[in-house]
């Protein structure tokens, strides 16, 4: 589910809520909330030995119902939010700096960025057709 319910003048989506449950039966669930107050970006993978969480730069993991999970990582831990934000994009951009000096890096695959953009593509015709979409390996 996607919509543009806050950026004007543009034909870009803002929000999206998808839903995924992945052929071995695990199930993963990603908000995204861009230019409204607060900006959200959360990604939930749902494991049958607990939940692992990344919201922002956080990432937790939980396996009771305590409501505190079991381990929590803060990678932006110490800067201001708007060193953090620019933190990440000069990650992104050093590591891909390294790939083009056939430096070892940890970008995702040409592959895995294929199979990523077929997931955005069958998420969005899910919620324009409003039926289920299937993907095939």
């Amino acid at each position: 589910m996607y919509d543009r319910l806050v950026l004007q003048g543009t034909e870009t989506e803002d929000t999206c809520l998808v839903n995924i449950q992945f052929e071995s039966g695990a199930m993963a669930n990603v908000t995204i909330n861009q230019f409204q107050k607060p900006n959200i970006s959360e990604f939930t993978f749902i494991g049958t030995e607990g939940n692992l969480r990344l919201e922002h730069s956080v990432l937790s993991f939980a396996d009771d119902d305590s409501g505190h999970p079991k381990d929590r990582h803060d990678y932006m831990d110490g800067l201001v939010p708007m060193e953090a934000h620019q933190a990440r994009f000069a990650l992104q951009a050093n590591a891909m700096l390294d790939a083009l000096e056939g430096k070892p890096c940890h970008l995702a695959t040409l592959q895995d960025a294929r199979q990523n953009l077929k997931i955005a593509i069958a998420a969005k015709k899910s919620w324009q057709d409003r039926t289920i979409v299937s993907l095939e390996h």
